[in-house]
């Protein structure tokens, strides 16, 4: 109305009793005042019709101000009790708001949704800290009443010995002191003594035990324990070496027996009159020794043995990474090693089409390895660089410990990981520029060992904000996170937990074509994969045939002439170096 206008112009020049001014506004202190600021809508004294809602002991009423009243300074407000129903409180607001601005009617049910928000707080509050009436076990309730009772027999007897030596002491009567004899205390812990010493010598006798002794305990300084090998000892006499000459061989078998080395019976009759020639080989992981006898046939086949032994516990120490470059152009592999791991030797190669390269990995590695395209050697300045990928090698095709730049399909291991399991998975986090499936060879049955990765090219169907063009011709494509910096693509700032951080459009564009990969950075649930004990082949551009959509996102496993994995080798090993030990003593 204008006379409520003509109020505020006259109160809003700090004539209003409340009105109080900070650094940041002006606000009101008006008990009727529903929001607090002090402007036109929100203040009582300047508006004709106004609503509120007040708590008076716990109970909320509805308080509403008409010009209708302004002659009745006392009834001006009118008063209305709402119920402890939140829904039935709203639909008597809106019954006596009906027709007032829709300000006033927003603000009253804004005022009385907090209010009602504080009182079931305060409720709960209250609920927490109320007193807890527990039961107490029946056992400790038993043993409480016995200790009460002996306090109370306790205090009753203190109780009477005080009285009566109160009486003795006023009748006179009270005695000396008795004081016990000397030499009967000192006879008691005499006896104390001599007991304990006693009951020490016997403990002391059953310490004594009696063993038979051993006539082979100074061999046993050769014999060591290892964790996962067997310690194996051929012992042949010159009666066996004799009778292999004539043609009769004549080998004592192989004794595998896991922790200690047993000792092998001596040979009553020829222990006297011939000397033993002795081959000891000690095995622990990929290091093992030989100890040969000074038999001159011995020596020859030392370095025959060392070289077959490297050959089986090289195969048997690390996993073995297959690359195979299924594209129609060349692919740059490039290789980071995670942090507190050891770089590679070997940390950027070249695979032509067609091409396919073994790479020995440790056994507790962790890094990723991702395809580079479109690479090219500088002839002025020697840099090597690529279109794709690139790593910004300074020597040549190798990375030496620098990551891809986005974006980039990376293959991601952690071998020997807990549990004994080897974590593999390909991510698309850092965007997409060539297809990489990953499949396990062999295992020994842990973990899923599924075949795992991004089959199909999404250049072509790249998001046009996203897409990475080098003139007509898409090349990668990029994350929403490379792609705008937002953090609630990155996964980084106030979304930097599963909670807050959701799957975009971007990254579900991604899912969809390659549901076993990672789309973004906590799509851990259905990206992560197992295995143990096996090796590795990584395909760049699989074929055709294998996609998403029609294997439901599991590939079947894939083969290839290059695999040259070691899987039988570590399954085997135990047969294996039996055969090399028997051909090279038949040998001997």
């Amino acid at each position: 109305m204008q006379h409520d206008e003509v109020i505020w112009q006259v109160i809003r020049h700090n004539h209003c009793s409340y009105m109080a001014k900070i650094t940041t506004g002006k606000f009101c202190r008006n008990p009727y005042n529903v929001t607090g600021i002090c402007n036109r809508s929100s203040c009582p004294l300047s508006n004709s019709r106004y609503a509120t809602i007040r708590d008076e002991d716990g109970i909320f009423y509805l308080y509403m101000k008409t010009i209708e009243r302004a002659h009745m300074p006392n009834k001006l407000w009118e008063k209305v009790k709402l119920p402890r129903n939140y829904e039935k409180a709203l639909e008597i607001i809106d019954k006596h708001l009906m027709y007032w601005p829709k300000f006033l009617v927003h603000k009253t049910k804004q005022r009385l949704t907090k209010m009602t928000q504080m009182r079931i707080r305060m409720r709960k509050l209250a609920l927490k800290t109320r007193e807890k009436i527990m039961t107490i076990p029946r056992k400790e309730k038993k043993r409480e009443a016995r200790r009460e009772e002996k306090a109370e027999k306790a205090a009753v007897l203190e109780k009477s010995i005080e009285n009566e030596l109160l009486e003795r002491l006023k009748k006179g009567i009270q005695g000396d002191i008795y004081n016990y004899p000397v030499k009967e205390y000192n006879k008691v812990l005499d006896m104390d003594t001599l007991q304990a010493a006693d009951e020490e010598e016997e403990e002391l006798e059953h310490d004594i035990e009696y063993v038979e002794g051993y006539d082979d305990l100074e061999e046993e300084e050769d014999i060591e324990d290892f964790d996962n090998f067997a310690v194996k000892r051929l012992v042949a006499d010159e009666e066996n070496y004799e009778e292999d000459e004539d043609g009769d061989e004549d080998i004592e078998p192989i004794d595998w027996k896991r922790g200690r080395l047993s000792k092998v019976e001596k040979d009553e009759a020829g222990a006297k009159s011939k000397k033993r020639q002795k081959v000891f080989i000690e095995i622990s992981g990929t290091r093992f020794k030989l100890h040969l006898s000074s038999h001159p046939q011995m020596t020859r086949v030392a370095d025959l043995l060392c070289s077959a032994l490297a050959l089986l516990f090289t195969a048997a120490s690390s996993t073995t990474f297959t690359l195979v470059n299924k594209c129609a152009y060349a692919v740059w592999p490039g290789i980071l090693s995670g942090a507190g791991t050891p770089q590679l030797p070997i940390t950027g190669f070249a695979l032509q089409p067609g091409e396919a390269s073994a790479l020995s990995i440790p056994l507790s590695w962790s890094g990723n390895l991702w395809g580079r395209t479109g690479c090219n050697q500088d002839a002025t300045t020697g840099k090597f660089s690529c279109l794709t990928g690139d790593c910004g090698s300074s020597n040549g095709l190798e990375c030496s410990g620098r990551g891809a730049a986005p974006p980039t399909t990376l293959a991601e291991f952690t071998l020997n990981g807990a549990g004994g399991l080897d974590f593999y998975d390909v991510s698309l986090v850092d965007g997409h520029n060539l297809p990489i499936i990953i499949a396990p060879q062999g295992g020994t049955g842990a973990g899923n060992c599924s075949t795992v990765g991004c089959a199909g090219d999404l250049n072509a169907a790249c998001p046009n904000e996203l897409k990475v063009s080098d003139g007509s011709a898409s090349v990668a494509c990029k994350s929403a996170c490379n792609a705008f910096g937002d953090p609630q693509y990155c996964c980084s700032g106030a979304y930097d937990t599963p909670e807050t951080c959701q799957p975009s459009v971007y990254s579900e564009f991604f899912k969809n074509a390659c549901p076993t990969a990672y789309s973004y950075a906590y799509d851990d649930g259905t990206s992560t994969f197992t295995c143990a004990g096996a090796d590795y082949l990584i395909t760049f551009c699989p074929s055709p045939s294998t996609s998403v959509k029609t294997t439901g996102g599991h590939y079947p496993p894939a083969t290839t002439d290059a695999s040259s994995g070691n899987s039988e080798a570590k399954g085997s090993i135990s047969v294996s170096l039996f055969i090399v030990a028997s051909v090279i003593l038949a040998a001997i």
